[in-house]
This record gives structure tokens, C-alpha cells and sequence, in this order.
């Protein structure tokens, strides 16, 4: 199990706090109190092969170019990756 489960267990079982289960199963509080904060960006990896569909003979900054002129916020690297991917 992964340690978030583990702490709920031991918590669950011993009837102890999240800090006190989350040193008994060896695991950071700060990595247990984590969240990630990224913005979910599935609707421009829908969108680029569209776009880089239409437009053959574009690169991929080029079709950062024209994803940024259809208001999304993406960046050259993912674009790289997400093209890379795909090929």
C-alpha cells in the first residue's frame, strides 16, 4: 500500500492522530499533506493533434502558436513532449 493508506489504516486501527500514524509508517507529514496543483491541460493534448492534422508541415512551436492564439496556455516544452509522444 502506498503510505496514504498505511496512515489511514494505523489511524483506523490504533485510534491515533495523522502526525503520530504518519511517523509509525515511516513517512513524511509534509508528503503525506501534499497536493498537486496543476491544472489538468487534456483539452489542448485533444486539440494539438487537430491542429497539427491541419497544419502537416508545422513544427512544434508553431503549433504552440497557434494553440496560444485559440487562448490555450501551453508551453514549447509540452508541446515538444506531447508531439514526441504521439510520433
Amino acid at each position: 500500500m502506498d503510505g496514504h493508506g498505511d496512515r489511514v489504516c494505523a489511524q483506523e486501527a490504533y485510534q491515533i492522530g495523522a502526525r503520530r500514524s504518519a511517523r509509525l509508517v515511516g513517512v513524511a507529514w509534509a508528503t503525506l499533506q501534499y497536493k498537486c496543483r496543476k491544472k489538468p491541460q487534456e483539452a489542448p493534448r485533444r486539440r494539438l493533434p487537430e491542429v497539427a492534422a491541419t497544419h502537416v508541415c508545422y513544427g512544434y512551436r508553431r503549433l504552440m502558436v497557434v494553440l496560444r492564439r485559440e487562448r490555450w496556455k501551453v508551453n514549447a516544452k509540452r508541446i515538444y513532449r506531447v508531439r514526441s509522444v504521439e510520433r
